[in-house]
């Protein structure tokens, strides 16, 4: 989980040294865990990055293989 933590933030610092040299943005958005209630089932939601520029957008996923 802390190299995960580690990684996570590190990519983030980067994607935003590479949006101040351009015009792009980006936005994250936190996973987290789902569970379903009355059942012991549950999924993990991922991490999302959204990068736009004034003509394309890309959507990253990022999950963790640790559960």
């Amino acid at each position: 989980m802390i190299l995960w933590t580690f990684f996570h933030c590190e990519f983030k610092k980067r994607l935003k040294m590479k949006a101040s040299l351009g015009n792009l943005s980006i936005n994250y958005i936190d996973g987290h865990l789902i569970k379903i209630d009355n059942t012991n089932l549950g999924t993990t939601e991922p991490y999302k990055i959204i990068i736009k520029n004034n003509t394309t957008t890309l959507i990253a996923y990022l999950y963790e293989d640790n559960l």
